[in-house]
């Protein structure tokens, strides 16, 4: 901060720490150099630039943790969204990283842009294996590629995607680093700066104990031993559903003392020197019991429901359909069973009426008789003890020495056949 400041006020700034007897080496708990410690110099910076220094204390996750308040505008999912749902469009009202990117800069062309990144909170559902994505987020200054690793289950039986931070996200030779190189040249790989983000502080951040940095880093500092196991940040997403059920990042806090003499001489020592500060590691485990139950019955009940719910929908549309078919087998049948009754008393009618008629007009078709009884017939009547007069097929009963007015016509010719009683009256008969 110091370095590309002017003589006056490195001049300034060496009379005050002076004065106020400010040490380079504090003797500090971690909580006071975690969450903020009493310092007069940066109490002091607080009451003459109150807008610029608005904390009294000075710690390092409060400063990191303190992104204020921010305006994220997001996409959300729709049939005809062309960026990736839950992907940031703009930070603050503008899609580009102002630290980095200038205003006149086109943010497509900058690779230090948001470029629909996520927050790291919410993934698409339903991801593929070769879908990869930047995570932004403002603590760290710039944006971080999560690359596909392999595919994974949680303790819980559930699937997971394992995205991981490759050792190259801080090399700064890469052309998707150099924008963030600062402008006095970029830091060694391993290394990204985060100055920009914090008043100008010399702060870089790196994996632990260096791991995937130059190894020039590691000349000066004793006690440094990277390993990828325990080094090496995670995420793990649920495919299905976009959401991380396990997190992992490890980061490390380095302080760049960059070779310069306006430090002063209590600093002289470290020049040139990067100095790890401390690496934390942000880690979750699992989800809470309410949103486990969800995926338990998301992932384990849901499916046996939905089999049985399925199974026992088509039992029962089979069923129904075995019911039609035979209620419509059934109708049928009774359709064709009526039909038949129809014809036998159709072609029994038929079979009547033509006896009928050949029993009453005879075979001459002139009404000719020539019996002698004037019944206009070819049969002799008969008149029987029992009452009654027949003629041809037509018989006619008697009650005593009267006509009952009665005549039957069998219908069949069998003699043994039932009658039908018909009325006649005599005239009507006679005429007949």
């Amino acid at each position: 901060m110091l370095k590309n400041s002017p003589m006056f006020v490195n001049l300034v700034f060496n009379s005050l720490v002076n004065y106020l007897d400010s040490q380079p080496l504090l003797d500090l708990t971690v909580k006071e150099f975690l969450w903020g410690y009493d310092d007069r110099l940066v109490k002091m910076a607080s009451n003459v630039l109150p807008t610029w220094i608005n904390f009294a204390k000075f710690g390092l996750l409060d400063r990191m943790l303190d992104e204020g308040t921010n305006v994220v505008r997001m996409t959300v999912p729709s049939n005809k969204q062309k960026l990736r749902p839950y992907s940031i469009d703009q930070f603050n009202g503008s899609p580009i990283l102002h630290q980095w990117v200038k205003n006149d800069e086109r943010p497509q062309m900058n690779k230090c842009s948001l470029n629909a990144s996520s927050e790291g909170l919410l993934f698409p559902r339903h991801l593929t294996t070769d879908m990869n994505f930047l995570i932004y987020r403002k603590a760290f200054c710039r944006t971080f590629p999560a690359t596909y690793s392999s595919t994974s289950e949680t303790p819980d039986g559930y699937p997971v995607f394992l995205y991981k931070f490759l050792p190259s996200v801080f090399n700064s030779s890469l052309d998707d680093n150099k924008c963030y190189c600062p402008k006095d040249g970029c830091l060694p790989p391993g290394l990204s700066d985060i100055s920009p983000c914090y008043y100008n502080i010399p702060v870089a951040v790196s994996f632990p104990h260096f791991y995937g940095g130059d190894p020039s880093l590691m000349d000066h500092v004793n006690g440094l031993s990277p390993d990828k196991e325990k080094h090496e940040s995670t995420i793990a997403v649920q495919p299905d559903l976009g959401i991380p059920l396990a997190v992992n990042i490890k980061i490390q806090l380095n302080l760049v003392m960059k070779r310069t003499t306006n430090y002063g001489n209590r600093v002289e020592k470290f020049n040139g020197l990067t100095l790890p500060i401390c690496w934390l590691k942000l880690e979750v485990k699992g989800l809470p019991k309410s949103l486990n139950s969800l995926l338990y019955l998301c992932f384990n009940l849901g499916p046996v429901l939905v089999k049985a719910i399925v199974a026992l929908t088509a039992s029962m549309g089979f069923f129904l359909v075995g019911l039609t078919v035979r209620r419509f087998g059934k109708d049928q049948q009774k359709h064709h069973q009526q039909q038949q009754q129809q014809q036998q008393q159709q072609q029994l009618q038929l079979t009547n009426g033509s006896d009928g008629r050949r029993g009453c007009y005879g075979d001459g078709g002139d009404g000719g008789d020539d019996d002698g009884d004037n019944d206009h017939d070819d049969d002799d009547d008969y008149d029987g003890d029992d009452g009654t007069v027949e003629s041809g097929l037509i018989t006619k009963h008697k009650s005593g020495q009267q006509d009952s007015g009665k005549w039957y016509l069998p219908l069949h010719i069998v003699p043994t056949s039932s009658v039908v009683v018909v009325e006649y009256s005599q005239d009507y008969a006679r005429s007949r």
